[in-house]
């Protein structure tokens, strides 16, 4: 017999293809260790040591608290998977670390020196849990329907707002300080803010007015790509000598500033799009 021409390029393709990302991961994770054990602070301080082994901490900065946000909730995930009872407990427990620790309950805990655990690993990462909780309604078989989800979103945007109220008395709302009431009034303000988009885009998919937000699902498909495109936009600029140019936008008028962010943001998550339809995507 003969084959159809192509018939197993594809497959071959695919091993190559496959061979190549596992070669490419292994060089990344080679790199961060390196740059990891060769990075110097302004003190001139090692961020790792081999011997004796230390790690060196200060403030991680946002994309270092993502992180730590990211790696609880997928550990949360890969434990209870989509048991939305057990999310909700850990939510509650995560938030409640942060009173302990305001009040010394981790001092002698030695974890407690790399990372904080009121915020960072607390108050913080239990916003990722929330949003792993409402996410789950997506593919749990007793939330298939447009109401069955809507229904539990409105639960969960009450529930979340009402335990702010009641926990704000305590240490207030700051997002710097990442206060309980803080974190519970973001994860209730963006479940209402999912579910408008939701009723838009997925409840009315039919209508005309569904299809305006197209541009929204393609642009949102890898948006943490998009972040970390816009944290290093400012170092890009400054190297194009174009800094001064961009700052300037923003300093006359209210206006300006405005048109300058959101053109910034559109052309951020255009270069996005393209990206992703290449085949460059992010992936944790």
């Amino acid at each position: 017999s003969i084959s159809a021409p192509g018939k197993n390029a594809a497959p071959k393709r695919e091993r190559v293809f496959k061979g190549v990302t596992i070669v490419l991961r292994c060089l990344g994770i080679i790199a961060l260790v390196w740059l990891a054990l060769v990075f110097r602070g302004h003190k001139g301080q090692h961020i790792l040591r081999l011997s004796p082994f230390s790690i060196s901490t200060s403030w991680y900065g946002i994309l270092g608290l993502i992180g730590w946000a990211y790696l609880a909730a997928s550990v949360l995930y890969l434990v209870f998977r989509t048991n939305r009872t057990a999310l909700l407990a850990c939510i509650a427990l995560m938030t409640c670390f942060y009173a302990a620790d305001r009040n010394g309950f981790f001092d002698n805990f030695a974890p407690a020196r790399i990372v904080d655990f009121g915020g960072t690993l607390g108050s913080q990462a239990a916003i990722t849990v929330a949003g792993l909780l409402l996410g789950s309604i997506l593919v749990t078989p007793d939330t298939r329907t447009h109401g069955s989800r809507i229904k539990f979103t409105l639960w969960f945007v009450g529930g979340f707002a009402f335990a702010a109220m009641l926990v704000n008395g305590l240490y207030g709302i700051s997002k710097n300080n990442a206060t309980p009431s803080w974190c519970l009034w973001s994860s209730g303000v963006t479940a209402v803010l999912w579910l408008l988009f939701y009723l838009w885009a997925d409840v009315r998919a039919q209508s005309a007015l569904a299809k305006t937000a197209r541009p929204l699902a393609i642009a949102g498909q890898n948006v943490l790509l998009a972040y970390l495109l816009s944290e290093m936009m400012e170092s890009v600029l400054d190297l194009v000598h174009l800094g001064d140019w961009y700052g300037g936008l923003a300093e006359h008028t209210l206006a300006g500033a405005v048109a300058r962010s959101a053109g910034c943001g559109v052309l951020l998550l255009a270069v996005t799009a393209g990206l992703n339809r290449v085949g460059f995507r992010l992936k944790l």
